[in-house]
């Protein structure tokens, strides 16, 4: 009898075909229809995805283990009718042997034994599951999604195997510890939640590392997240937007907060009126502009230092906006962009300029006659230091 849930059985029947074509295998519709009408009936309140699942782990797809590509675990899952006995018609089951077996697999799953997983097992025993349906039923335990927090997608159907969960668990918790951290499994399952690669976990760590140590870094992500709308105050607050943000997101505040904290180290200000806060102030506007670059951390400190050196070393700002000199002409010499050959010339004519004002003044405290038979020196104070030619 065809299921009364059309759309349902589409939906499993195009995640069968879909998997059997990754394989390699062909089946016959037929017999892909005949797996979902046998799977819908089994599990009625299960979804396409665990459906889905259920089926790859009961079909033997010609993969050498008897269970299709099913996800699989750290080790393998007994069949407790196959446990003791001989293959014969008048096996025998071995149900202290069944129940050590599954034990030891949830210990190998991380999985802590407590009194619902035990009684899991029993039922398991009791019940003579297979080893599909022992992973299948496995999988609904609130234990196993407190254990695997993250693994799933949303439709239901896994993002790797525990196998690989356990690996990568395994190496975030590595990184947390050699970053001063200890990893706990509610932030280790948000970083599965969000799809984080062990690449972008350590990035993400290795942020909050810098604003639980570095005062500067702390206070220009909250700076930076504040004109977003958003108050974080504490340290804690701070770390929890860090991994719980997607990558997309996250890179652009870590960088806008990064630059930011390179330019105040710098000496550089930060001002929503930079033309009036003085030489060495930026705009945020500017500081968003550096950011989207993409520049790693030394690139952005050695650069800061060189526009802070440029900016506070030149004419003031009403001297400079004289000779068409702007502060954004100053950032593109630096950091580059878009025009950033003409903004270079500006900048080192305004330099040569400066440099032959400099030389001018220096000229003058040669001793020069005082109109009495003697000499006097100009007063040289000030004048010494100007930059150099770029």
């Amino acid at each position: 009898m065809p299921p009364t849930n059309v759309n349902l059985a589409n939906a499993v029947a195009a995640g069968i075909q879909s998997w059997l074509q990754d394989i390699g295998q062909v089946r016959p519709y037929s017999w892909v229809l005949a797996q979902v009408n046998s799977a819908i009936a089994a599990h009625p309140n299960a979804n396409a995805g665990e459906l889905v699942q259920f089926i790859r782990s009961t079909s033997s797809t010609g993969s050498g283990n008897g269970s299709g590509d099913s996800p699989g675990v750290p080790g393998d899952i007994p069949n407790p009718a196959n446990t003791g006995g001989s293959s014969g018609g008048g096996s025998s089951f071995d149900a202290v042997g069944a129940t050590d077996a599954y034990l030891v697999q949830f210990q190998s799953m991380g999985i802590p034994l407590t009194a619902a997983a035990r009684a899991f097992v029993a039922s398991a025993v009791g019940g003579h599951w297979s080893s599909a349906e022992f992973l299948f039923r496995l999988r609904q335990t609130a234990f196993y999604k407190t254990a695997f927090a993250g693994i799933m997608n949303k439709d239901g159907t896994m993002k790797m195997s525990e196998a690989q969960y356990v690996a990568t668990k395994n190496a975030f918790t590595d990184i947390a510890n050699n970053l001063g951290f200890n990893l706990t499994d509610k932030m280790a399952g948000l970083a599965f939640k969000n799809d984080l690669s062990v690449n972008e976990f350590k990035t993400r760590y290795e942020a909050e590392r810098l604003i639980r140590d570095n005062p500067v870094y702390f206070k220009q992500l909250r700076q930076t997240l504040k004109a977003r709308g958003l108050d974080l105050p504490t340290h804690k607050d701070l770390a929890q937007f860090l991994m719980n943000e997607k990558p997309k997101e996250f890179y652009q505040v870590w960088r806008e907060a990064s630059a930011r904290a390179a330019a105040v180290t710098a000496g550089i200000q930060i001002s929503d009126h930079p033309a009036f806060a003085g030489e060495e102030a930026l705009g945020r506007g500017a500081i968003n502009r550096i950011s989207k670059m993409g520049l790693s951390p030394n690139d952005l400190a050695s650069g800061f230092k060189e526009l802070a050196d440029l900016l506070i070393e030149s004419l003031p700002d009403s001297e400079a906006m004289m000779q068409g000199v702007t502060k954004k002409d100053f950032t593109k010499a630096v950091f580059g962009g878009k025009s950033s050959g003409r903004s270079r010339a500006r900048v080192r004519n305004l330099l040569q300029s400066v440099d032959a004002f400099y030389n001018e003044q220096r000229a003058q405290t040669i001793m020069t006659s005082d109109g009495q038979g003697g000499t006097q020196q100009l007063g040289t104070e000030g004048l010494s230091g100007g930059p150099a030619v770029a």
